[in-house]
């Protein structure tokens, strides 16, 4: 597992900053677009895909909304 240091915590909390705003709706566009296409996908190994990408998508949006607080962990003592 990868951890976090105070660099990356950094680096979150950028991406919450207004000038980084259309990034992140483009992220969250296309977690939506990934989800709908794993809706109507049959086929099992591009379902995984969607699913794994779906996934990463999903935890790198959560970090940025969770920026301030994985920058205060990284500071603890």
């Amino acid at each position: 597992m990868v951890r976090i240091d105070e660099r990356v915590a950094r680096g979150f909390s950028l991406l919450r900053s207004e000038e980084f705003k259309p990034l992140v709706e483009f992220l969250k566009a296309r977690r939506l677009e990934t989800l709908e296409n794993l809706s109507v996908e049959h086929n099992e190994g591009m379902k995984s895909r969607l699913q794994g990408r779906s996934l990463e998508l999903k935890e790198f949006l959560e970090f940025i909304e969770d920026a301030n607080i994985l920058l205060a962990k990284t500071r603890r003592p």
